[in-house]
């Protein structure tokens, strides 16, 4: 059951993944042969979905829903999953996650309209939707990286399709009634991925708006290029609120939404408080959060944005601008726009 722990707590949240000694993959190797030749799934270990879909389909219509099948389904799904996601981490393959992971989605997605009318007793609980929202989260995560690492097979486009269905998933999501009493699995399979959908809509605004900056025509598209960077600070805002005030990625978000808030030329009345909330909620976040990567690579940027809260404050309170004025600093000014601090 070792693989279904470890997909589980990725699946919960995947910063918990850590490599514990050099031998940890030769470990997994072995654990992971030892699971798919108890398991049923032998056959599976090197097919694709549509193989496996038949296969699945031939086997329920023989064996009914034994452990069996049950069980091969599941550890196939989970196999995938570890294998998609420790690519991304260990060698930076995101095209190979994006790949594997996205094979565990379509199947789980295959597999619950195929046995929609089944229970997840019968059927195993990698089809429960909440199940499927998490996978749907970490495989969003991925296509993301890859969008970065090569731009010419993952479009921005089919990011952002993927992300408004994540929503979608989230917002139509059922618990089951035995996570009532878990707070943190109600954060694992809605809140968490609902926040990862909305700041991938803002990232892709971001980005649409930095390639149309970067285009012959963007003074012409100048409106266009201010909306997006709008709805990215927007969508970011709203990311953040998912996550408790003293999560990294509540403060990372907000830092996010002010950043692009101030290159779409917003008034200091929008950006201030927000400002105000970096600066309340950053001594929480440190308390659990001080030394992991984001937080600790990021420590010049939350110096940054206290420091112009500052700025932005003494300059109302000396009356040189008022809270309706378009401040933004230097480096985030609007496009085509005087500079000014």
């Amino acid at each position: 059951k070792a693989i279904s722990a470890f997909s589980n707590a990725i699946l919960r949240d995947a910063r918990v993944f850590h490599l514990d000694g050099p031998d940890f993959l030769d470990q997994y190797m072995k654990q992971g042969k030892i699971e798919v030749d108890s398991s049923g799934a032998i056959a599976w270990s090197k097919s694709g979905p549509e193989e496996i879909k038949a296969q699945a389909l031939e086997r329920y219509h023989t064996e009914g829903w034994g452990s069996s099948l049950r069980q091969a389904m599941g550890l196939t799904v989970r196999l995938w999953i570890m294998r998609g996601y420790m690519d991304q981490m260990i060698r930076r393959r995101y095209d190979v996650s994006v790949e594997f992971i996205g094979r565990a989605l379509e199947f789980l997605k295959w597999g619950a309209e195929t046995w929609k009318d089944s229970s997840t007793s019968d059927r195993g609980i990698v089809f429960s939707p909440s199940f499927i929202v998490g996978v749907h989260a970490l495989y969003l995560d991925a296509y993301l990286n890859a969008t970065q690492s090569d731009p010419k097979r993952f479009s921005m486009e089919t990011l952002y399709k993927d992300a408004q269905d994540l929503l979608k998933e989230c917002e139509d999501v059922v618990l089951p009634d035995e996570s009532l009493g878990d707070p943190g699995f109600k954060m694992s399979f809605t809140t968490y991925p609902k926040g990862r959908a909305l700041s991938t809509i803002a990232f892709y605004h971001a980005k649409i708006a930095e390639r149309l900056l970067a285009g012959q025509n963007a003074k012409a598209e100048l409106e266009k290029i201010l909306q997006h960077s709008r709805s990215s600070a927007e969508h970011y805002m709203q990311s953040a609120f998912e996550y408790p005030v003293d999560e990294e990625m509540h403060v990372w978000f907000l830092v996010c939404a002010v950043q692009n808030f101030w290159r779409a030329g917003a008034p200091l009345h929008v950006t201030l408080p927000l400002l105000e909330l970096i600066r309340a909620n950053l001594p929480r976040m440190r308390k659990i959060w001080e030394h992991s990567p984001l937080t600790r690579d990021n420590k010049h940027t939350y110096e940054y944005m206290l420091k112009m809260e500052d700025e932005f404050r003494k300059a109302i309170a000396e009356g040189k601008v008022t809270d309706e004025a378009q401040v933004s600093p230097d480096q985030f000014a609007p496009p085509f726009s005087e500079d000014y601090e």
